[in-house]
């Protein structure tokens, strides 16, 4: 017995207990911050194990319309018409699709509009035809594009994209601020916005007021590790104070048919951030890190995921 105690305690044992604590205590003291070399060696390992599971089967649920270089081809340079966009999306309602989401974002009036090109040739128009026969040719319906887009978009359930910007740049306007349709609750109901531990962004650069008619929107920034690799998405942003939900999780909230999103929050430890814990919809809870980040779980290379090409869809091709 005597024999056995000095076993367990022997100067080896009791080397490989301290070097594991002070370990421990290391990586506990960098928080979620960890240093380069930890953070690259974390990540190779993570590659290594993907390398290593290899690609997996998708839900079949997600289908992606591509615009290739068959559709640039056939259609015409990008940006499209949005008259196209608009013929595309009514083509994809039919087809079936319980949610369209565009990860694209439509800044600026469509310059194809026969409205905008009208109201540029006025000066001249205003010789041949009266200031009334001009203005009733302008208010026809299908002139102008954003319209016909926006009236197309406001027909299903569409999901529209927009791109946070994160560093000041002074070309903040108090009119560009998304409207997501979700209604956010944080829990406990004591921890207000602003102290959510979530990235914050300076501005929002959003949709025309003419296409904006989408049931909800969501963000389409990613953001890359120090290598240039994106291993983890944000499910929430904030901007001033205010959280927002990205394009991927409106897209399947939207889809889910629920209209809340509780944000859970560690308040344990009192800090002036509260650091995310998780986030839920219905019975469903998502892990996140204390920013509101999840790791992507990689289904396999570059097309994955059933797609279609753009032209077919417009062709009436697609199945």
């Amino acid at each position: 017995m005597h024999i056995r105690k000095n076993r367990i305690f022997s100067l080896p044992f009791l080397a490989g207990c301290v070097l594991i604590l002070v370990a421990v205590l290391l990586l506990y003291s960098f928080g979620s911050k960890k240093p380069v070399f930890f953070s690259s060696l974390d990540h190779k390992v993570m590659d290594l194990m993907f390398r290593i599971r290899g690609p997996v089967d998708h839900s079949g649920q997600v289908a992606i319309v591509d615009i290739d270089e068959k559709s640039l081809k056939m259609v015409g340079q990008w940006p499209w018409p949005r008259d196209i966009m608009a013929q595309m999306t009514r083509a994809i309602y039919r087809s079936g699709a319980r949610v369209i989401g565009f990860d694209m974002v439509f800044p600026e009036p469509d310059r194809t509009s026969p409205v905008r090109q009208l109201k540029d040739l006025s000066p001249v128009l205003q010789g041949i035809l009266s200031e009334k026969q001009l203005a009733q040719i302008l208010t026809r319906s299908g002139l102008d594009h954003d319209l016909v887009f926006g009236e197309t978009i406001g027909q299903g359930r569409v999901v529209l994209g927009y791109a946070f910007q994160l560093k000041k740049d002074d070309l903040k306007s108090l009119s560009q601020v998304p409207f997501p349709s979700a209604r956010i609750r944080l829990v406990p109901e004591t921890v207000p916005f602003k102290r959510l531990s979530l990235i914050s962004a300076y501005r929002a650069l959003v949709n025309v007021e003419a296409v904006s008619t989408a049931q909800t929107e969501g963000f389409l920034n990613v953001l890359t590790d120090e290598s240039g690799t994106v291993r983890q998405v944000p499910l929430f942003m904030k901007m001033d104070d205010v959280p927002y939900p990205s394009l991927a999780f409106e897209i399947w909230r939207l889809g889910m048919g629920n209209p809340e999103i509780v944000i859970h929050t560690d308040t344990r430890i009192p800090t002036a951030m509260a650091p995310v814990i998780g986030l839920s919809i219905g019975r469903t809870f998502i892990p996140t890190s204390n920013d509101g980040q999840i790791l992507v779980n990689h289904r396999g290379p570059v097309n994955t995921f059933d797609s279609v090409s753009a032209w077919e869809v417009l062709d009436k091709k697609a199945h």
